[in-house]
């Protein structure tokens, strides 16, 4: 059998949907060396394209389209019928054509939460994905949550659809590096003492607003032993009007926007952190989550789907649009070192747990179900 893997997503801005295909390509080919991949990549000779799986010798490596007409219409999946068996995808497979095709639909939030998304693309994704998930051989998805939520929208047949949740990647770990630290907090321009982290693309759905208006409650009661509250993730078109908005008047007062973080540098930054919080409107899973439990952070996190999967019991959970509530939170980790150990220890557990064993089994059996027209 020959799977085809559509990579496309990789020359992207790290997020989720990035996070789940390099990993999974990073392992698919070990655990089935029966089957062989292609990798469907823009630049197949990219650094980050040859890193997956390097020494696999059932990979090979191929150009996609860089356009959606010329990758979901034609050329590209008439040519991937005549290459392989099977094409894993993203959200949309080819809309004309191509072979059986397995889609991975991480979340449908642009049907239960419109509001978040620009209205051009919500209109195009609700046109194009409740018909594309109908048709794929196999819909693959990362939360409880996701699953209930595209049945009961998309109409896709329950057994045709299963969820495994994302891993955490082993770089992540509780590891104590004094002088890597101190380098990272001078890169980022983090002041010494304790801060509290957020990790996600700056944008509205991941309510910072909420987060820095929690803060600023926080501030009020604690005066200077108030820690600072890094914002590390990538920035949308609306940033600069955030920005402006939250720092008028002085209220950036202990902010540190540190940009989009390296993926070497997070490890570091989560293992530094007095308390991680994620106060999400809504998620197909919450990654930062369990990497931040994973490095031995306590969490703070939001009581929206899927995050409470991911918590699973081992955070502090919230009302995202409750700023006094998710103030209260963070005091309560900051002031309670009780607290803040039995959280990490039970975030290292439920860490533990999330690996990508799972998800690489689903996928495995998605695409003998597809070739074999079941």
């Amino acid at each position: 059998m020959r799977v085809g893997l559509d990579l496309h997503t990789l020359s992207g801005l790290r997020q989720g949907s990035r996070t789940y295909m390099a990993n999974l390509a990073a392992r698919l080919p070990y655990a089935a060396p029966d089957i062989d991949f292609v990798f469907y990549a823009t630049d197949p000779d990219a650094p980050a394209i040859r890193a997956l799986a390097p020494d696999a010798p059932n990979v090979t490596r191929r150009p996609i389209p860089p356009g959606r007409l010329a990758r979901l219409v034609a050329p590209f999946p008439a040519r991937a019928a005549r290459e392989v068996d099977v094409l894993h995808c993203q959200y949309l497979g080819p809309l004309l054509g191509g072979p059986a095709c397995v889609v991975s639909i991480h979340d449908i939030l642009h049907e239960t939460m419109p509001e978040f998304f620009p209205k051009g693309l919500g209109s195009l994704m609700r046109l194009c994905y409740p018909g594309n998930a109908r048709r794929a051989a196999r819909v693959l998805t990362i939360s409880q949550f996701s699953r209930d939520a595209i049945v009961a929208r998309y109409k896709v047949p329950p057994d045709r659809i299963a969820f495994a949740h994302l891993g955490v990647g082993e770089e992540f770990a509780p590891v104590r590096d004094p002088g890597a630290m101190t380098a990272l907090r001078a890169r980022l321009g983090i002041p010494d003492g304790p801060y509290i982290l957020s990790v996600g693309r700056i944008e509205p759905r991941k309510n910072i607003p909420g987060l820095v208006a929690a803060y600023r409650i926080l501030r009020e009661r604690l005066g200077e032993n108030a820690p600072a509250l890094v914002l590390a993730g990538g920035r949308d078109r609306l940033f600069a009007d955030f920005h402006a908005r939250i720092t008028a008047d002085g209220g950036g007062a202990g902010l540190v926007f540190a940009g989009s973080v390296p993926q070497a540098d997070l490890p570091a930054l989560y293992c530094g952190a007095a308390v991680f919080a994620y106060p999400s409107f809504g998620e197909g899973f919450g990654l930062p989550v369990a990497e931040a439990m994973a490095c031995g952070a306590p969490v703070v996190a939001s009581t929206a789907p899927a995050v409470p999967e991911v918590a699973a019991g081992a955070a502090l959970l919230v009302d995202p649009r409750d700023p006094a509530g998710l103030a209260d939170a963070l005091a309560r980790i900051l002031t309670d070192p009780a607290l803040a150990s039995d959280l990490s220890a039970r975030g290292l557990a439920r860490a533990r747990e999330l690996t990508w064993d799972p998800a690489v089994a689903l996928c495995l059996e998605a695409y003998r179900l597809a070739a074999e027209g079941k």
